[in-house]
């Protein structure tokens, strides 16, 4: 196996994702798994990086970059958050050392907007979206990075602005596991006339309470047979995304570009198509280009 120039490792809540790359960003070589931090134990961060990327180490030893929750208060190493306006050489500077006998490791910071009346950070989320702009060329935009908690990142003049957190994913995963609405609900194909009916109610005027009430509306939905069992999910999702691309359009109906992997993508397309907003998607793999930009501001590569 030939040697790249680098190693990038995106490393999350529940999963990790390792590419094995050349100085123009180009992928040879990947590794992914469920080693999220969540899932290492006892502080084991050394040997499960060990085990993912030991093939590419005895090829040669490139330094590594890491990004994502690897950084937190429950990762690695706690690397402090940039505030905000921040781009690649901001993120080149603030790098930190990770201590790793095999190789040269260093960890990237996350940013924190707090501009507003509520604070906010990303870890992750601000690589993707700076090889995003990377890839397509551009120095400003519009980015969507759905997941647990589901991002909206503004960038200008080549540099991240600001951004909106929504725990739109953990919302619908407590409700389905821990409520009434969830017992009611069935596996099954995905239902698009019951996630676009959802999609619209979410979208609704009303006062910011109203969301509440229209949760229960996915009940009744099943009740009075409005709804499939295998339908309910579907509805509570268009629900709570359709509220969350409506907050976002009060805001701006400009394009947006949508950072993930097509499944995680696909959702939010059809929402964003339902409400007249148009979506371009990105691949989730453009991390890679982050971590070669950052790497080669910071001279590591």
């Amino acid at each position: 196996m030939a040697a790249g120039a680098l190693i990038g490792v995106d490393w999350g809540t529940t999963s990790l994702r390792a590419f094995l790359l050349d100085g123009d960003g180009a992928i040879l070589d990947r590794r992914e798994g469920p080693h999220g931090i969540m899932n290492v134990k006892d502080g084991g961060f050394a040997g499960v990086l060990s085990e993912t990327i030991g093939p590419w180490l005895s090829a040669g030893a490139p330094p590594v970059l890491l990004s994502g929750m690897i950084g937190s208060q429950q990762g690695w190493v706690e690397a402090p958050y940039v505030e905000v306006p921040a781009g690649i050489a901001d993120l080149a500077s603030a790098l930190v050392t990770v201590p790793f006998d095999d190789a040269s490791v260093r960890l990237v910071a996350g940013l924190k907007d707090t501009s507003g009346t509520m604070a906010d950070v990303v870890r992750a989320e601000e690589v993707q979206v700076l090889g995003a702009m990377t890839r397509l060329s551009i120095d400003k935009g519009r980015f969507l990075l759905p997941g647990t908690h589901s991002k909206w990142i503004e960038a200008e003049g080549g540099r991240i602005a600001r951004f909106a957190t929504y725990m739109t994913g953990e919302v619908y995963d407590v409700m389905r596991s821990h409520t009434l609405l969830g017992r009611m609900m069935q596996d099954g194909e995905m239902d698009v006339e019951a996630f676009h009916q959802g999609v619209s109610a979410g979208a609704e005027e009303g006062t910011p309470g109203a969301l509440l009430h229209r949760f229960f509306g996915v009940r009744t939905a099943g009740l009075f047979g409005r709804c499939a069992p295998s339908g309910l999910a579907d509805l509570l999702s268009g629900l709570l995304i359709g509220a969350e691309l409506a907050d976002q359009l009060r805001v701006d109906r400009g394009d947006v570009h949508i950072v993930a992997s097509a499944s995680l993508a696909k959702r939010y397309e059809l929402a964003a198509s339902h409400l007249g907003l148009k979506a371009h998607s990105v691949s989730a793999d453009c991390v890679a280009d982050g971590h070669v930009a950052i790497a080669k501001l910071a001279g590591i590569i």
